[in-house]
């Protein structure tokens, strides 16, 4: 029976086995956890629904499990589902379910969790340039193939108290001992091992923002993703393996194991361990924007994504630029007099009104806010992206003025409001380049690199010249 642990995100599978709360192991239940990426669900023969008693019976966050290949399950509950009660006949619920890990079975889940593997599709390829050596020797009719398992390469990451660590690991198969065909799969991935045995949370929240990281530097966004988290059993005297599966959406695009990436990881491996202590470092300072600039990958109409994409710029220059009009001290000193006038004239929500202005009206606006975090990048870089001082000046009035009419929907003195979705599109595709230039830059990647990296790039050189036509 082939074990759950070695199917992976984008399959859809069911597992029979028998269930159970955590405090209630008196109460086993049999039922079928079915999984899709789209859609979990655990469906529990003869659990009480509440529909016929009057105990309250209220949905268990966790269930666990063992299924009949002996695996066994912990499983986030999100919701109930639906239950039916026909009688005569059994009761049947049904829990939507978030997440679940899957291992070996032991008696007791592990709390804690000492290290977590990161793969997904294109990363062995992005990692790996070469693990078989082909040896042909022409008089002997011969052809010699060696896999050599590469050396992993180690970055002390100390914003987080752990190491992120190549993974790799190789497996030769065989249809039978007498056969001469073999196959070897590679894989190659990244282990995130803290200096400390750390909570499921910790694993989760540090490796997304990680594979965000990856998902900025080649420019695409995978859903055939592994989590393989590992704990040391001290009964067995060995490390379990754990296999996490969560909900996502669709899988709306074919899947690469070869992408064509922004960056290699030859570009970046030298400066590898600075650029990840900067990333985590950074990380609360990131965290919005990285989630507004990533929704790039995402289906949505044109118009948020224009909004999000301008708003991961003003975030931007917020947290790292700042950017107060008038010396901070002075301005607090007349304010303080005007609140006080005010304080002392008005009443009500009139004066409540105009006492709210002060809080952000020591700021940058939004033109002065994104001239300034273009201005910041060289004169190369500028001109590549838009192009001279005054195609940058018009993009930016046409930026303000749109996100102004999206947000209000007022067009009154406007005259450059971009309204065709193929040019809002074009707007956003030199957003979302502005934004990564800055902050690989923020990063401690060379800015020469940076271009030289968007000029090689066949399909965002692409795209950059299409806006240039389209803007004139």
């Amino acid at each position: 029976m082939e074990k759950i642990f070695e199917k992976n995100r984008i399959e859809s599978f069911q597992v029979i086995g028998e269930w159970w709360e955590k405090d209630k192991t008196e109460k086993v239940f049999t039922g079928t956890l079915s999984y899709s990426p789209e859609k979990i669900t655990l469906e529990l023969i003869g659990a009480d629904n509440g529909l016929f008693s009057f105990e309250d019976i209220k949905t268990p966050m966790e269930m666990y499990g063992i299924s009949v290949g002996g695996e066994s399950f912990k499983i986030n509950i999100l919701a109930k589902d639906g239950s039916t009660y026909s009688v005569p006949g059994i009761p049947v619920v049904v829990y939507n379910v978030q997440s679940f890990i899957v291992g070996a079975y032991t008696e007791e889940y592990p709390e804690k969790f000492d290290s977590v593997i990161y793969s997904c599709d294109y990363l062995t390829s992005w990692i790996t340039k070469g693990v078989f050596y082909e040896e042909i020797i022409p008089d002997r009719n011969f052809r010699k193939l060696e896999y050599e398992l590469p050396e992993s390469d180690t970055f002390k990451v100390s914003s987080i108290n752990a190491i992120i660590k190549e993974y790799h690991w190789g497996k030769v198969k065989s249809s039978d001992i007498s056969s001469y065909e073999k196959s070897i799969k590679h894989i190659s991935g990244f282990q995130i091992k803290p200096d400390e045995k750390r909570e499921f949370e910790w694993f989760i929240k540090t490796i997304r923002f990680f594979k965000s990281l990856l998902s900025i530097l080649v420019d695409y966004k995978t859903s055939n993703e592994q989590f393989i988290l590992t704990a040391f059993n001290k009964k067995i005297n060995r490390s379990i393996e754990y296999k996490y599966f969560e909900q996502m959406k669709e899988v709306g695009h074919p899947l690469r194991k070869k992408i064509a990436p922004l960056f290699e990881y030859e570009d970046i491996k030298s400066e590898f361990e600075n650029i990840l202590n900067r990333w985590f470092e950074k990380e609360e300072d990131l965290k919005a924007i990285i989630s507004l600039h990533l929704n790039k990958f995402e289906s949505y109409y044109i118009e948020s994504k224009f909004l999000t994409s301008i708003q991961a710029l003003e975030i931007f220059h917020r947290r790292f630029y700042g950017g107060n009009i008038l010396d901070q001290q002075i301005y607090n000193q007349a304010s303080d007099k005007i609140k006080e006038f005010i304080s002392e004239e008005l009443e009500g929500e009139v004066r409540d009104f105009f006492l709210a202005k002060f809080k952000h009206g020591n700021e940058y606006n939004l033109g002065k806010r994104l001239r300034e975090l273009i201005n910041k990048l060289s004169q190369d870089s500028k001109l590549y992206i838009i192009g001279k001082s005054e195609r940058r000046t018009s993009f930016l009035q046409k930026l303000i003025e749109t996100r102004n009419y999206l947000t209000h929907y007022d067009d009154s003195g406007k005259t450059t409001i971009l309204k065709h979705p193929y040019v809002k599109y074009f707007a956003v595709i030199r957003m979302n380049i502005i934004l990564v230039f800055v902050l690989l830059k923020e990063l401690g990647i060379d800015e020469e690199l940076i271009l030289k990296k968007f000029k090689d790039h066949r399909n965002t050189n692409f795209l950059i010249e299409e806006a240039k036509k389209v803007f004139g």
